[in-house]
């Protein structure tokens, strides 16, 4: 117990000689500020991006509900939209993909890999306010063609990242406390 808290003053004292530094001692302070100040400006800004991203895909989720039960008609600009934010879930490289719509009738036209075609013809169908679906896509069996080069990696959105990094903090959390019951018992 002696020696631990003999090396833990011996640690102190070389930090502090190290940040107040006659010489060097105010640069290594300041860059400890700058450090600090953008891990709080990052988190921050994280924070705001994953706010909005979990509120409008709450707003989606409650607006798909209610023109559900409402059948309200979707003009063909909103139509095109939902279609190419539902296409982007079920295939790699969706920005490849043209999509036009005529009175509910939606037409795909572009690159798509074998793998994906069932899961897209799938998932637009689904879409509210597609009344029919003509399949003008092109399929390729690998990504090794030319219009298939460029294959997007699927990124987790923000809301998705933060709720996996809370839950994470709470089993972190959870199992520290955990850990420390057992210790004293």
């Amino acid at each position: 117990m002696k020696l631990l808290s003999v090396l833990t003053s011996a640690g102190i004292g070389a930090a502090l000689v190290y940040l107040f530094d006659p010489d060097s001692g105010n640069r290594r302070r300041a860059l400890i500020r700058e450090r600090a100040n953008r891990t709080v400006h990052d988190a921050q800004r994280f924070l705001d991006v994953a706010s909005r991203d979990l509120q409008n895909r709450s707003r989606g989720v409650v607006e798909g509900m209610r023109s559900r039960l409402v059948g309200q008609t979707v003009d063909d600009d909103r139509l095109v939209r939902r279609v190419a934010a539902r296409l982007g879930h079920h295939m790699s490289r969706a920005k490849a993909v043209g999509i036009t719509a005529e009175n509910g009738v939606v037409t795909l036209q572009g690159p798509v890999l074998s793998s994906e075609v069932d899961s897209v013809v799938r998932a637009i169908s689904r879409v509210p306010g597609v009344k029919e679906l003509r399949n003008e896509l092109q399929v390729h069996e690998s990504p090794d063609t030319p219009e298939m080069h460029k294959t997007q990696r699927k990124r987790w959105t923000p809301g998705r990242r933060l709720a996996v990094g809370s839950a994470g903090l709470i089993l972190a959390a959870s199992t520290r406390s955990l850990m420390r019951g057992r210790r004293r018992a």
